[in-house]
């Protein structure tokens, strides 16, 4: 096929993503986390032409009216895990209060209020943790949190409707309704991959910029911290159990976050970040610890993320090498049908051609 010269020769120049992005800033969402903390990343860019976009969107298939509907209430297990269930709680009844334009939310205690509206979890409704900041001050009285809003209620309403409206387009344009959750993870890869760029004014400057999964969203360019949270909170919309992953470059120490996806019981690395710019290469999809290693960034070091600089150290866990196969690859179609990713890599012969991976016995 016409474009397999051209990936064999992105593969063998290594124009591909790799060097193009080595980290991101862990700067703050809201000026309530602000932070001056910066580091370095690459800024090398990589060379993507347009005939490359107009053959890969051409094996898209045509996609079935969808039902996806907004989920008011998506978290991740860790964070459960990481905060317990009255935190969770918390977070909820703070959104319904939100969403219902109230100045007050009910919560346990003060400790749960300071955690929640200051470690606010940018994966369970981005749009809020935007334009709501914490009043410490008076915040917690008689079992009630005080919420302070950064815009007019009615203006944050809109936000959050015409946000709502945009997810939804997302997943119905971009999902069938009967994915796995295997399936969606690729299908969103996919989708931001195509559809968002790296913002590196942003990164230059984002201890005085918002960075956030609706920032990114909105502006359809982003940097790591975006990037993965609105990924994440994509997966979780759908359905999928995901949450976001910081840590540091071993080779210049620079921060960087990531995906960290639950799949068919088992944990996995996903960069979308690195997806970016790639010519639909696969290599930071469904990653394991090893292979985050390989990619620069020790797992050992990572932590799951709440907010800025928060959350529970990671062991080692992301073990499974399934889809170890597909790192090599570019991706072409997504075969629903008979469960199989179509896919150029280089065969047994070593020679680049047009392979299938056989998903169908994993689900």
């Amino acid at each position: 096929m016409k474009n397999i010269h051209k990936l064999l020769a992105a593969a063998l120049t290594g124009t591909l993503i790799i060097s193009s992005i080595a980290g991101c800033t862990e700067s703050s969402e809201t000026e309530q986390s602000a932070t001056d903390t910066q580091v370095t990343e690459a800024t090398e860019e990589t060379d993507t032409t347009d005939t490359t976009q107009e053959s890969t969107e051409a094996t898209i298939r045509p996609k079935r009216e969808g039902h996806y509907t907004f989920q008011t209430h998506v978290h991740p297990s860790k964070l459960e895990e990481i905060m317990g269930p009255e935190a969770i709680q918390a977070y909820d009844n703070m959104i319904d209060a939100v969403l219902a334009g109230e100045d007050y939310f009910e919560v346990a205690d003060e400790e749960t209020y300071g955690w929640v509206i200051g470690q606010f979890a940018y994966t369970c409704f981005p749009v809020i943790d935007d334009y709501i900041e914490s009043g410490y001050a008076e915040g917690f009285s008689n079992g009630r949190g005080k919420i302070t809003y950064l815009i007019e209620k009615e203006e944050l309403q809109q936000k959050i409707a015409d946000f709502e409206d945009e997810i939804v387009q997302i997943l119905n344009d971009n999902l069938e309704d009967d994915y796995s959750d295997f399936e969606k993870a690729l299908a969103l890869y996919m989708y931001m991959a195509r559809n968002y760029t790296y913002d590196y004014n942003l990164l230059e400057h984002s201890s005085e910029m918002t960075v956030s999964a609706y920032q990114t969203l909105t502006d359809k360019s982003g940097i790591c911290q975006g990037l993965s949270s609105l990924y994440s909170f994509l997966l979780l919309e759908a359905g999928v159990d995901a949450t976001v992953m910081s840590g540091c470059s071993l080779s210049n120490g620079g921060g960087h976050r990531w995906s960290y996806v639950k799949i068919n019981g088992n944990y996995y690395h996903i960069d979308p970040t690195f997806a970016l710019d790639s010519n639909d290469s696969m290599e930071y999809f469904m990653m394991t610890d090893d292979k985050r290693l390989e990619e620069d960034f020790e797992p050992t070091e990572g932590h799951v993320t709440i907010q800025y600089g928060a959350g529970e150290h990671v062991e080692r866990i992301a073990s499974d090498d399934t889809y170890s196969p597909l790192w090599t690859g570019y991706f072409i179609d997504l075969d629903h049908d008979n469960k199989k990713v179509i896919y150029l890599g280089f065969d047994e012969n070593n020679e680049f051609s047009e392979l299938e991976f056989d998903y169908g016995a994993l689900e």
